[in-house]
């Protein structure tokens, strides 16, 4: 029998009575945690501190030098590759539609009717006859366009003016795309292929596309 003033655990071993006083000093102790957390904390804050900064865009492009124009020659030299020319027009971000009617075809041709209903009026601009909404008339109606090509056009032309600026944005680091739309038999194959890839006049836009980059390279 054990006397009342006395404790004993599970094992038969007495408690000691501070064990209190051990928790009290336990629970003391965690101030000094949460000090050195928020002491972390106001570190870490004053590392990223720099980053929020409003001019760090500025200072990073500043800590980064531009390699001067004899180390990009050394570097051209060195890879084998010709320098980047500079470009006359970059295109960027820009959506730009031309309108291409390709020649009549010889059964075309052998036809009656073998003009066409278009009316090119500018170089951007095209007439077809249809029905006015503002008046009930039918009349020609203008669309506009980037520029606008004609059944007499050559396929240089075309090029030069609606894909050499495209390859040569994409040569200078930006994204191009080339995309021929219309219905069958419109001349999309002969815009972008051409009627004989092996004639430097007759060739599409691809081979000539091609031929660029290798020129460029």
């Amino acid at each position: 029998m054990t006397s009342s003033g006395s404790s004993k655990d599970l094992s038969g071993r007495p408690v000691s009575a501070k064990a209190p006083s051990t928790r009290a000093s336990t629970a003391k102790k965690s101030p000094s945690k949460k000090k050195d957390f928020s002491a972390r904390n106001s570190v870490l804050n004053a590392d990223l501190r720099p980053l929020t900064h409003k001019n760090t865009a500025l200072d990073l492009k500043k800590s980064v030098a531009e390699p001067s124009d004899d180390s990009k020659l050394t570097q051209t030299k060195s890879s084998g590759l010709k320098p980047m020319s500079t470009v006359k027009e970059v295109v960027t971000g820009n959506v730009r539609v031309f309108c291409r009617f390709r020649p009549l075809n010889k059964r075309e041709l052998g036809t009656k009717d073998n003009k066409i209903c278009v009316q090119f009026k500018s170089q951007s601009c095209c007439a077809v006859k249809g029905v006015n909404k503002a008046t009930g008339q039918v009349e020609p109606i203008n669309y506009n366009f980037d520029a606008v090509f004609n059944c007499e056009s050559r396929q240089e032309t075309v090029f030069k003016t609606a894909v050499e600026p495209i390859v040569s944005s994409v040569l200078e680091g930006f994204n191009g795309t080339i995309l021929a739309y219309g219905q069958t038999s419109s001349g999309k194959t002969h815009t972008m292929q051409g009627p004989d890839i092996d004639d430097q006049e007759m060739r599409g836009i691809i081979p000539r596309m091609v031929g660029s980059l290798f020129q460029e390279i």
